[in-house]
C-alpha cells in the first residue's frame, strides 16, 4: 500500500470519529461455519484428548497398578476412559461405595462356617475399577485399605467387612495375587487433601494424567465434539438437532468457559439440555434452536430473583446513577456479586468515588506501580 492510499485511510483531526460498541453478536462466538465444515473426518471424537487416551491405553498394558486422572469433571473422565479402554478389559465405574463394595464381607453364621463373599476388586481381575476420590478422602481407613492393596496385590479377608468380628482364624484369600488395576479421579484440591491424610501416598507406583473440560475451538475439536454429540443423541435417543440447534448448542457451551476460544466438554450438561429441550415439543422429530433457547431462558428466569431484586432498584432510583456529564472523582463501574448457595454470579452497577486525604506533597503514577508489580 503507497503512503498516499495509508494517508488518505486515517480520519483527520478535524473530523468527527466516533467508536460504535460492539454488538453481542460480535462479541460471542459463532460455531455456524465450522459446524457446516466437512473438511474433517472424525471417526473418533478421542482426538479432543489425544494424550490423555494414550496414558490410560499405556496404563492397561503397564505394570503399575494405580491411574490418577485430575480432573474437575467427573463425567468427562468417565467418557473418555470409557471410550478409550478396550472392549475385551472388564471396567466398573464407581462414584459411592464402601469397604463392602470393595473387599467385600465376611458372612459368619457361626463359630466354624464362614461365609467370604468378595468385593469388586476381586471380581474384576485382570481388569479395572475406576473410583472418585470423594468416599476416601471421607474414610481414610478405606484408602489405607486400598493403599495396601496397590502396595501387596492381594485381598486379605481381614480387609473385609465384619473381619473384627471374627474369632477364629481368618479364610484364605480367593488368589494369591489380584491384578484388578485402580483408576481414581480427583481434582487437585482433593489430591492435596489426600496427601495431608496421607504423606507417603506417593509409594504407590502410580501414573498420572490431567484433563481439562475445557477445550480449544480448533477446526478438528469442533467436528470431534460435533460426532460425540451426535452418537451420544442416538444412544440416548434423543431427537436430532437442526444445524442451528447444534450451533446454540455448542454456543452455550463456550459462554459456561467465559472464554471465546474455549469451548466445555460436559457429557451432562449436553444431555440434561437436550432431554429437557426434547421435553418441551416431544412430537416433533428434530430439536431446534428455538426450543433450546426456551430451556435456557427458563433455567435463567428460574434462579434470577437476586438479580431481579438488584435490577429492580436502580429502576426505582434507589441508586442514584449518572449517565451523562462528568464527575471530578466518581465514575460508574460494575462489580460481579457472588452469593452464597446462589448458583450463579450477575454483574450490579455501583459508583465510584475518589477520596482525598493528606499526603507526603508527592505524585504518584498508578500504571506505573501497576507495572512494577506484575
Amino acid at each position: 500500500m503507497s503512503k498516499n492510499n495509508s494517508a488518505n485511510l486515517q480520519p483527520s483531526a478535524s473530523s468527527d470519529h466516533k467508536m460504535s460498541a460492539l454488538s453481542i453478536k460480535q462479541c460471542s462466538p459463532d460455531f455456524t461455519a465450522q459446524l457446516a465444515s466437512g473438511d474433517h473426518h472424525v471417526e473418533n471424537w478421542l482426538s479432543i484428548y489425544p494424550i490423555v487416551s494414550q496414558i490410560i491405553t499405556h496404563f492397561t498394558k503397564l505394570p503399575q497398578p494405580l491411574l490418577i486422572i485430575n480432573s474437575r469433571s467427573w463425567e468427562a473422565a468417565i467418557a473418555v476412559t470409557n471410550e478409550t479402554l478396550p472392549d475385551n478389559f472388564q471396567s466398573l465405574a464407581l462414584q459411592n461405595y464402601n469397604q463392602q463394595t470393595l473387599f467385600g464381607r465376611l458372612n459368619i453364621e457361626n463359630d466354624i462356617l464362614v461365609n467370604f463373599a468378595a468385593g469388586e476388586i476381586a471380581n474384576h481381575q485382570n481388569g479395572c475399577l475406576i473410583l472418585h476420590i470423594s468416599p476416601l478422602l471421607v474414610s481414610p481407613h478405606l484408602w489405607f485399605l486400598l493403599k495396601a492393596f496397590l502396595l501387596n496385590r492381594t485381598v486379605p479377608a481381614s480387609s473385609a467387612v465384619n473381619s473384627d468380628k471374627l474369632k477364629g482364624p481368618f479364610p484364605d484369600p480367593l488368589d494369591n495375587e489380584i491384578n484388578t488395576k485402580v483408576i481414581i479421579i480427583a481434582n487437585r484440591f482433593q489430591l492435596d487433601e489426600l496427601a495431608q491424610i496421607d504423606p507417603e501416598y506417593s509409594q504407590v507406583d502410580r501414573l498420572f494424567t490431567e484433563l481439562s473440560s475445557d477445550i480449544d475451538t480448533t477446526d478438528s475439536n469442533i467436528q470431534s465434539l460435533k460426532f460425540y454429540c451426535q452418537r451420544l443423541i442416538k444412544q440416548s435417543q434423543i431427537h436430532a438437532l437442526t444445524d442451528d440447534a447444534m450451533a446454540l448448542l455448542f454456543h452455550h457451551l463456550s459462554s459456561l468457559c467465559e472464554h471465546q476460544r474455549k469451548i466445555l466438554f460436559s457429557p451432562r450438561i449436553i444431555e440434561n439440555l437436550l432431554r429437557y429441550a426434547q421435553l418441551l415439543n416431544p412430537e416433533k422429530p428434530t430439536i431446534s434452536a428455538l426450543e433450546i433457547q426456551n430451556v435456557l431462558d427458563l433455567q435463567d428466569q428460574s434462579h434470577s430473583l437476586a438479580q431481579s431484586f438488584s435490577d429492580q432498584a436502580i429502576i426505582e432510583k434507589q441508586l442514584r446513577l449518572q449517565l451523562k456529564g462528568a464527575e471530578i472523582g466518581q465514575i460508574n463501574g460494575m462489580s460481579v456479586v457472588e452469593l452464597m448457595g446462589y448458583p450463579n454470579e450477575f454483574g450490579e452497577i455501583f459508583r465510584i468515588s475518589a477520596s482525598d486525604m493528606l499526603g507526603d506533597g508527592e505524585i504518584i503514577d498508578v500504571e506505573r506501580k501497576v507495572d512494577f508489580s506484575r
